[in-house]
């Protein structure tokens, strides 16, 4: 039996809300097929919408930044969820203010106001 191709159904809903927001709805199906073709499931250290929910967050709606972001998820998973989730303290090193595991609204960490910005 051949192997199903991977849908845009197949993303959570917050990353194809996120997808509408930060490229708009006329590029939204050519962004969900780069995403399935290009990000395959079974990556390690994470799932699929980990990966992705990191990669349009560093992105910002910038289709360079996105295949940016893609090749890194690609050589090693770890850096694209470093560069999304932690940033440097002044004092601490690296902390952790996100984890992309969660939807983007529950992702933030810790006590950070939340003004609806990332």
């Amino acid at each position: 039996m051949a192997k199903r191709t991977a849908q845009p159904d197949d993303i959570p809903s917050d990353i194809r809300e996120r997808v509408v927001a930060d490229f708009g709805a006329d590029q939204a199906d050519a962004i969900y097929r780069e995403l399935l073709e290009r990000i395959p499931d079974g990556l390690p250290n994470g799932t699929r919408p980990r990966h992705l929910r990191c990669i349009l967050y560093l992105a910002k709606g910038d289709r360079a930044l996105l295949d940016r972001y893609i090749a890194l998820c690609l050589e090693d998973t770890r850096d694209v969820m470093l560069a999304a989730e932690y940033q440097t303290g002044p004092r601490l090193g690296l902390v952790r203010k996100r984890n992309f595991a969660k939807p983007f609204d529950q992702a933030q960490l810790g006590r950070a106001k939340s003004n609806g910005t990332e």
